[in-house]
């Protein structure tokens, strides 16, 4: 590695065009171009720029299908061809870091780790590829770093060409991530949004590839990409998110379950039936977790309706707002009271009920306090007129309840 990075160095070649002996017209631009401004991966590929005869034939009111064309655009690539550009991806990357690391400053190489990865242990699968063009581009203006003439044409060139070749991978990838976003597709989904979660596995699979296995890339990717939709699926179906190792615990769960119907409670090999076991006592009492199915209040009763699940359910409680506003109002009261005579008090209390007095009626008042119940009328308007003297002088918004 010191003596390819001592070549390049020496080297009177550090032009960055034709980047790994590709012409340029072998990079089609535009699909990924803001991808690697982001972290973990970036945001998912978008599509490409189309020349004007596609923009033309496709209509801009579908992007979808403008996407999904243009998709053709980008060749497939052999396996020869594939490990090819990983290899030299790899190289380059490695040449990078230890450009970086004679700088003399770790921070800056620290910085570019992916999250988790062991410092002690540089290599290009523990290095965030989007932080390291990142770094890479900011390099030359950064305060504190001197860089000479040959070493910033060599960093130039090594994070053009990283680019160009993650750019051409994953673009002749992006085909496999409509066909793996198809088996995951229902009414409850947007198709563009699974392509977009495919797309930032398909952004992950390249990260944490290597080249060493000696397994294609998108075999390795298949997975990567068919987790992240996956995973998007079953948080976008539950109102409460559950960790992802619980959700894969409860689907292994429910897998063995119906394994076991289906077997008549027999056939089962003793390795799963002693971690169906296992399942069973941890989530077998549990119901909330065990359910499948939760729905939320704020779900809509049709595509155009505005009424909601919740405003259907009958309240069986006052609002909190409706309770703190009586308790107001019942405390008001109470102190209008004072300013009434004793006779007035005690009509107005059991006439509406106050404290722990039952509503009366004014007969059952006048046979109380020994008068006729024309009286008891009599003292309940008068003391009613006090009461709307006394709320119209201090409070004014008060008088409506009066």
């Amino acid at each position: 590695m010191d003596d390819a990075l001592d070549a390049l160095l020496a080297s009177g070649d550090l032009s960055d065009s034709g980047c790994y002996g590709l012409a340029a017209d072998e990079f089609p631009g535009g699909a990924l171009q803001s991808a690697w401004a982001e972290g973990d991966g970036g945001p998912a590929a978008g599509p490409p720029v189309a020349t004007a005869g596609a923009k033309d034939a496709i209509a801009p009111r579908d992007p979808l299908a403008f996407y999904i064309d243009e998709l053709s655009r980008y060749p497939l690539l052999s396996a020869a061809r594939e490990i090819e550009l990983l290899r030299r991806l790899h190289s380059d990357i490695g040449l990078l870091m230890q450009l970086l690391g004679e700088l003399g400053q770790p921070d800056i190489l620290g910085s570019c780790m992916a999250a988790g990865a062991d410092r002690d242990k540089l290599s290009p699968v523990s290095v965030d590829q989007a932080k390291l063009l990142q770094v890479c581009e900011q390099l030359p203006r950064a305060a504190g770093v001197k860089l000479s003439k040959t070493q910033k044409k060599v960093l130039l060139r090594l994070s053009g060409g990283i680019r160009s070749v993650r750019e051409q991978v994953i673009n002749a990838n992006l085909r496999l991530v409509v066909h793996i976003s198809k088996r995951y597709w229902t009414p409850l989904h947007q198709f563009s949004d699974l392509i977009q979660e495919g797309n930032l596995g398909l952004l992950r699979a390249i990260e944490k590839y290597d080249v060493h296995k000696g397994y294609r890339f998108s075999t390795y990717a298949y997975w990567w990409i068919q987790q992240r939709i996956f995973r998007y699926v079953s948080d976008s179906w539950r109102v409460i998110r559950l960790p992802a190792n619980i959700t894969d615990e409860l689907r292994n769960w429910r897998r063995l379950t119906a394994r076991k119907a289906q077997l008549a409670g027999g056939g089962l090999r003793p390795e799963d039936a002693r971690q169906l076991d296992g399942l069973d006592k941890k989530y077998g009492g549990n119901p909330l977790v065990a359910r499948q199915h939760t729905l939320s209040l704020d779900v809509s009763l049709g595509e155009d309706s505005e009424t909601t699940l919740g405003q259907t359910i009958e309240a069986r409680q006052r609002p909190a707002e409706d309770l703190v506003q009586r308790q107001a109002l019942a405390k008001l009261a109470h102190q209008f009271l004072e300013n009434l005579s004793p006779r007035e008090q005690t009509v107005i209390r059991m006439r509406f009920g106050f404290g722990t007095i039952e509503a009366c009626t004014r007969r059952q008042i006048a046979e109380q306090i020994d008068v006729s119940p024309e009286r008891v009328r009599q003292i309940e308007q008068e003391a009613l007129d006090k009461l709307k003297e006394i709320a119209a002088s201090r409070y004014r918004g008060l008088s409506g309840f009066l």
